[in-house]
């Protein structure tokens, strides 16, 4: 009998033990988030224990009350994509646990973390045609991110070019254009567009592509060429229907380039 209680004792400490381990999910650590391609991940790292005694059978959480997605994998780090609803520069919550309702089951500490801006380009459209003159309108119109970029850095588009200096530049405004509008101002300039690419990575590399299909002076139009968000020139853009590269000046995470 001795030894039976013995034997019984070591069998309640180890499953106490193991229960002590297993008492719930841990987060041991995760990395800043990070963009691959358009799409921001965080890589989580687990416990041991937590990764051997859970496995597929974890749920993650983002934000208070939300429901869970099953993780479905085994694999320890796991990367874990971030709602594409999440807008760059917002603080969010992370928390994994063995339920998928919101409350309930054994649930990690909460992570906090801040949602990068992924390597996005601006770009912009075609607007308009003034029929008197055949100059036009190009602009961000309502679907352009100027703070962030809009378009994914991987995508293969046109870049604008424009000259607007050299002999004869700027060009001054014809009298039919109406340049009363600051947001659709008149920029002095000529403008075409190359073929499509994916965008250089680097201000002097689109620059150079638009030297190279246009000639000296040009270089890739610039939010700014006009007042902003819009602007009205001579020439024409290859694909009506296409959106294209452009720079901005002062908004270094809305560019492909550096």
């Amino acid at each position: 009998m001795h030894c039976s209680r013995l034997v019984g004792a070591a069998i309640s400490l180890t499953i106490a033990l193991s229960s002590a381990l297993q008492a719930g999910p841990l987060i041991l650590a995760s990395s800043v988030p990070v963009c691959i391609g358009n799409v921001t991940y965080l890589t989580i790292t687990l416990n041991g224990t937590t990764a051997s005694f859970y496995g597929s059978g974890l749920y993650y959480h983002f934000d208070p009350s939300s429901p869970g997605t099953p993780s479905g994998s085994t694999v320890n780090p796991f990367n874990l994509q971030i709602p594409t609803t999440f807008l760059a520069g917002t603080t969010h919550i992370l928390w994994i646990s063995t339920s998928a309702a919101p409350t309930g089951g054994s649930s990690s500490p909460n992570y906090s973390f801040i949602v990068p801006a992924c390597n996005n380009g601006l770009t912009w459209s075609f607007i308009s045609t003034n029929s008197p003159t055949g100059t036009i309108g190009v602009g961000c119109g309502n679907s352009c991110d100027a703070q962030h970029g809009d378009t994914s850095c991987t995508a293969v588009l046109p870049l604008l070019c424009i000259k607007k200096s050299g002999v004869g530049f700027p060009l001054p405004c014809p009298a039919s254009v109406n340049n009363t509008d600051k947001y659709h101002k008149w920029s002095g300039g000529v403008v075409g567009t190359t073929s499509a690419t994916v965008p250089p990575t680097t201000l002097a590399g689109a620059d150079a592509l638009c030297r190279k299909e246009f000639g000296a002076d040009w270089r890739v139009a610039e939010f700014h060429d006009g007042w902003g968000w819009n602007f009205q020139a001579y020439g024409g853009v290859g694909d009506p229907t296409k959106h294209f590269w452009i720079n901005i000046n002062d908004q270094a995470g809305a560019t492909c380039w550096h």
